[in-house]
């Protein structure tokens, strides 16, 4: 499986590159003409990519998605009902274990 910075950059590779591929080698068209006609649908076919990426990540990790959803719950109802600044003693043990 890809992750990170590999991943954007394979598709990014894959979207820019491999039309032109084919223009060049099986149309045999002349891509010096075009100049930057080449790249204009680069931006919509990445955040294409990203967001079947992020679908397909979220899919496969739904314990991942499942823990985060019920923190973000916790800590809404926490602020709603102790205030803003309030702090769960569990948090308070992460928060001393930290680096940062």
């Amino acid at each position: 499986s890809l992750k990170g910075g590999i991943g954007i950059m394979f598709g990014l590779n894959v979207i820019a590159f491999l039309p032109i591929l084919y223009m060049n080698f099986y149309l045999t068209a002349e891509t010096d003409t075009y100049k930057a006609l080449n790249f204009a649908g680069v931006p919509n076919g990445l955040a294409l990519m990203l967001l079947t990426w992020i679908i397909f990540f979220t899919m496969l990790n739904e314990e991942v998605d499942l823990e985060l959803n019920t923190n973000a719950v916790i800590k809404a109802v926490v602020n709603a009902t102790l205030g803003e600044g309030a702090i769960i003693e569990e948090e308070v043990s992460v928060l001393e274990e930290s680096e940062f």
